[in-house]
């Protein structure tokens, strides 16, 4: 009776734990980062998940995990947020981009910053061709 109940006891853990899996719905989210039309050669992109106005702060944590996504060499990127390449959380998003980590890189691209109302929206069904197109004057991001 114990080898039984050993196995299913184990089995009904890791299926309320989750095994890492979100809470949230989830969408694929890939696409190309440019600065004034050209791709951006490095950076990470992140997109943390904007509070709605009825949202309290104490209950900010059910917004979801803040997805982040490397830019390759051809501008491309593909968001992770709780495993490789699982998307970012559906809903709207505040946009950064992060070139910390590339400072020491010769040759930082002019758009070295997002504007900071920067937002999209991540539909259930995902999105396949996101375009995030910084410009590097400052005026003509809004």
């Amino acid at each position: 009776m114990r080898t039984i109940l050993f196995p299913l006891s184990i089995g009904l853990l890791l299926s309320v734990a989750g095994c890492g899996q979100s809470q949230f719905e989830m969408a694929d989210v890939e696409g190309t980062c440019t600065c004034d039309g050209v791709p951006m050669p490095m950076g990470m992109l992140v997109f943390t998940p904007v509070k709605p106005p009825n949202l309290t702060n104490d209950k900010v944590h059910e917004l979801g995990k803040p997805a982040h996504g490397e830019i390759q060499e051809d501008g491309s990127f593909v968001l992770s947020t709780y495993g490789n390449e699982d998307g970012a959380v559906v809903g709207k998003h505040r946009v950064w981009l992060r070139m910390d980590e590339y400072e020491d890189e010769v040759g930082l691209p002019p758009c070295s910053e997002a504007p900071r109302d920067l937002i999209v929206e991540v539909p259930a069904d995902g999105v396949y061709d996101l375009n995030i197109n910084l410009s590097s004057n400052p005026l003509a991001q809004h």
